[in-house]
Protein backbone atom coordinates (compact mmCIF):
# COMPACT_ATOMS: atom_id res chain seq x y z
CA UNK A 1 0.00 0.00 0.00
CA UNK A 2 1.28 3.29 -1.12
CA UNK A 3 1.77 6.05 1.30
CA UNK A 4 -0.75 7.92 -0.22
CA UNK A 5 -3.52 5.41 -0.06
CA UNK A 6 -2.62 5.28 3.98
CA UNK A 7 -3.09 9.07 4.10
CA UNK A 8 -6.54 9.44 2.44
CA UNK A 9 -8.54 7.44 4.91
CA UNK A 10 -6.81 9.13 7.64
CA UNK A 11 -7.58 12.38 6.53
CA UNK A 12 -11.51 11.22 5.84
CA UNK A 13 -11.57 9.81 9.78
CA UNK A 14 -9.51 13.45 10.83
CA UNK A 15 -12.56 15.66 9.15
CA UNK A 16 -15.15 13.23 10.20
CA UNK A 17 -13.73 13.46 14.33
CA UNK A 18 -13.41 17.60 13.61
CA UNK A 19 -16.84 17.73 12.30
CA UNK A 20 -18.33 15.52 15.13
CA UNK A 21 -16.55 17.65 17.98
CA UNK A 22 -17.80 20.94 16.38
CA UNK A 23 -21.05 19.31 16.40
CA UNK A 24 -20.88 18.10 20.16
CA UNK A 25 -19.81 21.05 21.25
CA UNK A 26 -22.08 23.53 19.00
CA UNK A 27 -18.93 24.91 17.62
CA UNK A 28 -19.77 26.69 14.08
CA UNK A 29 -17.39 26.83 11.13
CA UNK A 30 -17.46 30.63 11.71
CA UNK A 31 -16.33 30.66 15.13
CA UNK A 32 -13.79 27.90 14.78
CA UNK A 33 -12.60 29.81 12.27
CA UNK A 34 -12.21 32.91 14.21
CA UNK A 35 -10.73 31.07 16.60
CA UNK A 36 -7.87 29.99 15.01
CA UNK A 37 -7.15 33.08 12.53
CA UNK A 38 -8.49 31.93 9.06
CA UNK A 39 -11.32 32.58 6.84
CA UNK A 40 -14.48 30.63 7.22
CA UNK A 41 -14.48 29.54 3.69
CA UNK A 42 -10.43 28.10 3.94
CA UNK A 43 -11.56 26.15 7.28
CA UNK A 44 -14.81 24.62 5.49
CA UNK A 45 -12.42 23.63 2.21
CA UNK A 46 -9.79 21.69 4.23
CA UNK A 47 -13.17 19.95 6.48
CA UNK A 48 -14.70 18.87 3.04
CA UNK A 49 -12.30 18.72 0.74
CA UNK A 50 -10.42 15.52 -1.07
CA UNK A 51 -6.61 16.63 -0.17
CA UNK A 52 -3.69 16.14 2.34
CA UNK A 53 -3.70 17.28 5.51
CA UNK A 54 -3.57 20.53 5.96
CA UNK A 55 -0.51 22.65 8.09
CA UNK A 56 -3.46 23.73 10.03
CA UNK A 57 -5.09 20.52 11.87
CA UNK A 58 -2.58 21.45 15.09
CA UNK A 59 -4.19 24.87 14.74
CA UNK A 60 -7.64 23.81 14.88
CA UNK A 61 -6.92 20.69 17.51
CA UNK A 62 -5.65 23.33 19.80
CA UNK A 63 -8.68 25.29 19.38
CA UNK A 64 -11.27 22.27 20.48
CA UNK A 65 -8.43 21.36 22.99
CA UNK A 66 -7.72 17.57 21.25
CA UNK A 67 -4.84 16.14 19.99
CA UNK A 68 -3.69 13.83 17.21
CA UNK A 69 -2.33 10.51 18.01
CA UNK A 70 -0.96 8.16 15.31
CA UNK A 71 -1.18 4.72 16.17
CA UNK A 72 0.53 1.69 13.75
CA UNK A 73 -1.32 -0.76 12.16
CA UNK A 74 -0.36 -3.48 15.47
CA UNK A 75 -1.97 -1.23 17.95
CA UNK A 76 0.84 0.37 19.73
CA UNK A 77 1.82 3.91 19.79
Amino acid sequence: MSPRSKITPMNKEIRRQIKAVMKERGISQELLAEQIGMRRTNLNQMLNAETDIPQRWQDIFNALGKKLVLIDDDGKD
